[in-house]
């Protein structure tokens, strides 16, 4: 990936799909009709999204893996965190690494003492078991990351990654 074509990049470009309506289905039915985020549903009168959970430009693939439901809000909430959020350095040295487990501590590294939620992790590494790739971090590689349980800016909790400094 070239960090200048990321730094001019169009967030809605970013993450813009070219899915056919059937498979747009499957996936929100796959989903069952609600945010893969906040867990709202078109029973709550929302406008949801199939998008990327790691976008095309990054290395994403058009797998249905890679593919989940959001209401707006939390499309806007993902396109921040990977436009707005995160250095282009960074994006570039984390999806540089060939497994999830890796690009999970790539991240951790790079963004100490922030706090990031269960979603972008799961985006992020790609993988089913993301959470036991944090795990063996924790334990194999001796990193202090800490889970976080809900509050009123993350209601699902969140993950951080904390320093020896801190």
């Amino acid at each position: 990936m070239n960090i200048n074509n990321f730094q001019n990049l169009d967030l809605e470009e970013y993450f813009k799909t070219d899915l056919k309506v059937k498979d747009l289905y499957r996936i929100r039915f796959r989903d069952n009709f609600s945010c893969r985020i906040c867990d709202k549903s078109v029973k709550d009168n929302l406008n949801l999204t199939v998008t990327f959970k790691c976008p095309i430009n990054l290395e994403g693939k058009t797998y249905d893996s890679n593919l989940w439901t959001l209401c707006n809000e939390c499309v806007y909430i993902h396109k921040n965190f990977f436009g707005k959020n995160l250095n282009p350095k960074i994006i570039e040295k984390v999806f540089s690494e060939k497994t999830g487990s890796k690009r999970l501590k790539v991240l951790f590294y790079n963004l100490p003492n922030k706090n990031i939620s269960s979603n972008i992790l799961e985006s992020i590494a790609g993988i089913k078991n993301w959470k036991k790739a944090i795990r063996k971090l924790k334990n194999k590689d001796n990193l202090d990351i800490l889970w976080i349980s809900q509050n009123n800016i993350f209601e699902k909790g969140y993950y951080i990654f904390k320093t020896k400094e801190n």
